[in-house]
């Protein structure tokens, strides 16, 4: 008998997995959330509305009647300085006085007032001009006014000009009425202060950083100023006019896009969600901006003005490109084109990583 070795079968070879990228798995999840942002901006667009209006309208009506109650007594108090400290030494004045500040006074103080000017007592008065100094509130209904009067009492032949301050208190009833409470009492008004402010002191010394910035400006503005036309003298020292320059700015920015476009591909095509890939790419975009705050200074901070979102400021990106000791290069053409190749070299490195991980996908 003639035994055969078995040969082996072979095994079956494995099939190399392909990468499957997915797409749409997640659509629920996605607009849940985008409603939410929705929802969450809307609802604070609303109470920040709502809120400024409800604020408005609730000062609108304070301010209001502050300024009513104040005229009203400022007025009242007025009219009545000028009958109260006003006569001549006849019956006839006396009595007339007596009429007019009756118009103002409670009964009881009235009564109290009917002597204190009297027809034995040879002299006169006549106020020249009456001033409110304050008016605070004493209480739910009344109110302190302060005033000052200027009068000239004449006796005989002699006539002097007195100024006096006094304080009355003015009670407003609920129709908006008023009545004076309290008999005209001695006060005081604000003087003259003796406060001199203080003189800045300088050194008049100016640090070199400042003077040499100075400088710099100057002499290129003097070297511009004597051929500049309307278009020529630019917000920074380079010799073009405003259309060559907004066209290097559109240029600038534009790369800036292509860039930014490129970069957030690059994440998308790592990223497993679009919510992280919208985050990382965002905080990626803002992060130099972020960094320009912490170095001020040295070449980090040069480097840091490649990123678009450091260039969104178009004057001072051109100040600094065109500065001979502010940037990189010794002129304005060669720092810009330093910054176009920067820029468009690191596109094309983002292009070639996102196609050498996305050239397998298989999406289902």
């Amino acid at each position: 008998m003639i035994f055969k070795k078995k040969e082996k079968e072979p095994k079956p070879k494995k099939e190399k997995r392909v990468p499957v990228m997915k797409v749409g798995t997640h659509k629920k999840t996605v607009i849940a959330l985008w409603l939410v942002l929705i929802a969450s901006v809307s609802f604070g667009v609303y109470k920040n509305f709502t809120a400024i209006d409800m604020h408005t309208v609730h000062e609108k009506e304070v301010i209001e009647q502050r300024i009513v109650d104040t005229n009203k007594i400022e007025n009242f108090v007025k009219a009545f300085a000028k009958s109260y400290y006003s006569w001549s030494n006849t019956q006839e004045s006396i009595e007339k006085r007596t009429t007019a500040i009756n118009q103002y006074l409670t009964k009881s103080l009235q009564d109290l007032n009917v002597d204190t000017v009297r027809q034995d007592i040879p002299t006169s008065s006549t106020v020249t001009d009456v001033k409110i100094w304050d008016i605070k509130q004493a209480g739910t209904t009344d109110f302190t006014v302060v005033y000052s009067i200027d009068q000239t009492v004449t006796e005989g032949e002699t006539s002097i000009v007195y100024t006096s301050a006094y304080m009355v208190v003015v009670h407003v009833d609920g129709d908006g009425n008023l009545v004076i409470i309290q008999n005209p009492t001695i006060s005081s008004i604000p003087t003259k202060s003796s406060y001199e402010p203080k003189a800045q002191e300088s050194d008049g010394t100016v640090d070199a950083a400042t003077t040499e910035e100075v400088t710099e400006f100057l002499e290129t503005f003097f070297k511009l100023y004597p051929t500049a036309t309307e278009m020529g003298l630019f917000q920074f020292p380079v010799e073009w006019n405003h259309l060559q320059t907004y066209l290097i700015v559109v240029l600038l920015q534009s790369i800036g896009i292509v860039f930014v476009s490129s970069f957030t591909l690059l994440i998308s095509s790592f990223a497993k969600s679009p919510i992280t890939s919208l985050s990382v790419s965002l905080g990626m975009f803002l992060l130099p901006q972020l960094l320009l705050q912490i170095f001020r200074k040295g070449i980090l901070n040069k480097l840091l003005y490649f990123f678009p979102i450091n260039n969104l400021n178009a004057q001072k990106t051109l100040e600094l490109l065109s500065s001979e000791k502010s940037f990189l290069m010794s002129s304005f053409i060669q720092n810009l084109m330093v910054v176009f190749l920067f820029l468009i070299t690191l596109k094309i490195i983002f292009d070639f990583i996102t196609y050498r991980h996305m050239k397998s996908w298989h999406f289902s």
